[in-house]
């Protein structure tokens, strides 16, 4: 039988074992660190935890509200210079647009400061020339400097042709949603309604612009009849300029004295169509001949103007049937979100109700979000 002794220091030696040199506790591989050897800006957040925990708390919602007020795009701003420089000219054929206008202001615009390209075009009565800048030049400098280039080609082009208009603009001038009218009023009635509805939009803080498709504005037709001119012996433009001349307002004079102080002014347009109906358009005969009004010469009604554009819409797989299309357009730099929640309470608000329409027909809308 034998028998084994054990050392009455073997379990100081076996926790000598698992210590290292440096005195440390290997247990399982890690090092547990020395509050000692921490660094003073670390002390302080593990000794003062509620401030820690306090500006933890502030910055979660600093960032909470940051998201809320940042603009959320999907397709972001991007500020380039660009222009559309237009010049109209009545009656003047391509040619003559081309080289006593476009030519002109074309030779000016390309000693532009940051100029990146010029494309133009000349058509019947008027010229178009496009302007784009480098993308990093400066917007308003770049649309100065454009002003003054237009303002030296100004005495160069033609006399007849009008002062060139520059309309600035922008490379987001996309719209973010569409409305779709649709109903079975009378065109005009629908006309009018379109009209109601894209004056009420464009005032919504956002929104610079509303595009209408698919209307047709009510105008006055004025058709002159052959026979009865040649008989009276009355030339078109007799009466196109009778027209012209007629259809304005104007002052005439201020009258002040010790009683009384008065603007007189002419009202002359037409108010009716009995007013441009009786419109005197020549004498026959000398000063005590006959007057020939226009309704001798001409037959005057009320009419929809030619058809220029068409819009229809199928909504959830129904039939396709004509509606009047409103393109939104938002100013550049705004929050889409807001813009689009603004013009949805504009168009559900009290003050605007399609019903006001119900008694001439059915006048409805649906929305097509495009970003």
């Amino acid at each position: 039988m034998s028998s084994k002794l054990v050392s009455s220091n073997s379990k100081p030696e076996v926790l000598q074992d698992k210590l290292d040199h440096n005195g440390h506790n290997g247990h399982n591989g890690h090092d547990v660190p020395d509050v000692n050897r921490a660094s003073g800006l670390a002390k302080f957040f593990f000794l003062k935890t509620v401030f820690g925990i306090l500006l933890i708390v502030l910055l979660t919602l600093g960032g909470l509200m940051g998201y809320q007020s940042m603009v959320k795009e999907a397709d972001p701003d991007v500020e380039i210079p660009m222009a559309i420089v237009t010049t109209s000219w009545a009656g003047a054929d391509p040619e003559s647009i081309e080289t006593q206008v476009t030519d002109k202001i074309e030779k000016e615009l390309k000693s532009l400061k940051g100029l990146k390209k010029v494309e133009s075009a000349s058509f019947n009565g008027f010229s178009q020339i496009s302007v784009e800048f480098q993308a990093n030049a400066n917007v308003q400098e770049s649309m100065a400097l454009l002003r003054q280039k237009v303002d030296d080609a100004e005495p160069e082009i033609s006399s007849e042709a009008n002062q060139p208009n520059i309309e600035q603009i922008s490379a987001q001038d996309v719209p973010i949603f569409s409305i779709g009218l649709y109903g079975n009023l009378d065109p005009a009635v629908f006309s009018r309604a379109a009209e109601d509805i894209q004056e009420r939009l464009e005032k919504v803080s956002g929104v610079r612009e509303v595009n209408v498709a698919g209307q047709r504005k009510e105008v006055i037709n004025v058709q002159l009849i052959p026979s009865r001119m040649i008989t009276l012996g009355i030339s078109p433009t007799t009466v196109s300029d009778r027209l012209r001349v007629a259809n304005q307002d104007m002052p005439w004079d201020q009258i002040e004295n010790e009683q009384i102080g008065a603007q007189v002014r002419l009202y002359g347009r037409f108010r009716t169509l009995e007013d441009l109906r009786s419109l005197p358009i020549t004498r026959l005969g000398g000063t005590n001949g006959r007057v020939v009004r226009l309704d001798e010469v001409a037959l005057v009604r009320r009419d929809l103007e030619r058809e220029k554009t068409r819009a229809f819409i199928s909504w959830q797989g129904s039939e396709f049937e004509p509606t009047v299309s409103m393109d939104v357009v938002k100013v550049p730099g705004s929050d889409s979100i807001k813009v689009i929640e603004k013009t949805l309470e504009e168009l559900e608000s009290d003050t605007f109700n399609p019903d006001k329409f119900r008694h001439l027909g059915y006048l409805g809308y649906h929305l097509s979000q495009k970003s």
